[in-house]
């Protein structure tokens, strides 16, 4: 059933006006809604992974491909995070009461690789939401808000690859809260080197030597962190080569802690 979908929605990756359909073909035939009753009758709460790809917090991974991620997200009505999103994604919207969508835009002048907590959103528009999929585009640097009056399902295709972040707004500020890393590999990378930190796993050392040059700029934070733990004098070496990193959160860190290393040195 998801193979004849993932092999529908690889041949339509060029032709993003036929995924939209083809996403609509997969709710209207009730398959969506067959997978999710399977997976709720067979679910188990002490199961190590009841569903494909575990279950998340609020969304059930349904595939997982090499150039693009399906998900079904369960959404709170209104209230849900305000996000700008990690990659640019389709979202078709499976709801039973009406829904609105109020659009958010975040100054052009922001950087979104620098998470900025000064920065706020400006409403864009209100309108109806139609029942056609929506492409959230991260290009355009507009947060989508769908609200309704009660909960609701988002059918949400990403394109691959995510970037390293995306970052959560305050529903009554308008202001930058906090990021979130926007790739789920990155987060288990990021777990990774902080699990064979505490263990301590030296023999980890040449992945995490290489984890140091990740493209995610939280990545190899956390595993210069850890490699600090498990070889000091390579730890150094790094912070060292870090206090020039290409992002400035990196280059603060790495500043501030030669700086403490400094300190307590006799």
């Amino acid at each position: 059933m998801l193979a004849v979908l993932e092999a529908t929605l690889e041949a339509a990756l060029d032709r993003p006006d036929a995924l939209g359909a083809a996403l609509q073909a997969f709710v209207s035939t009730g398959q969506l809604a067959e997978i999710v009753e399977r997976l709720a009758s067979a679910y188990r709460p002490d199961a190590p992974d009841p569903a494909p790809g575990g279950l998340d917090d609020d969304a059930l991974p349904l595939i997982r491909a090499l150039r693009f991620a399906l998900s079904v997200q369960i959404a709170p009505g209104t209230g849900g995070p305000l996000c700008i999103p990690a990659a640019d994604q389709l979202v078709l919207v499976i709801a039973r009461a009406p829904v609105e969508v109020v659009r958010y835009r975040i100054a052009t002048g922001v950087d979104l690789e620098v998470f900025d907590p000064s920065a706020s959103l400006a409403v864009l528009d209100r309108r109806a939401y139609t029942g056609e999929p929506i492409w959230e585009r991260r290009a355009d640097r507009v947060v989508h808000d769908y609200r309704a009056a009660a909960p609701f399902a988002r059918l949400c295709l990403a394109l691959r690859p995510s970037i390293g972040q995306r970052w959560v707004f305050d529903r009554s500020s308008l202001r930058a809260s906090f990021p979130m890393l926007g790739s789920l590999d990155d987060s288990g990378d990021v777990a990774l080197c902080r699990m064979v930190a505490a263990l301590p796993e030296r023999r980890a050392l040449p992945m995490l030597l290489d984890l140091a040059g990740h493209r995610s700029h939280a990545v190899r934070w956390a595993a210069i962190q850890a490699i600090g733990k498990l070889d000091g004098r390579e730890g150094r070496r790094l912070l060292e080569r870090a206090a020039h990193d290409p992002h400035p959160h990196i280059r603060a860190a790495a500043q501030r802690t030669l700086s403490r290393l400094g300190a307590a040195a006799p």
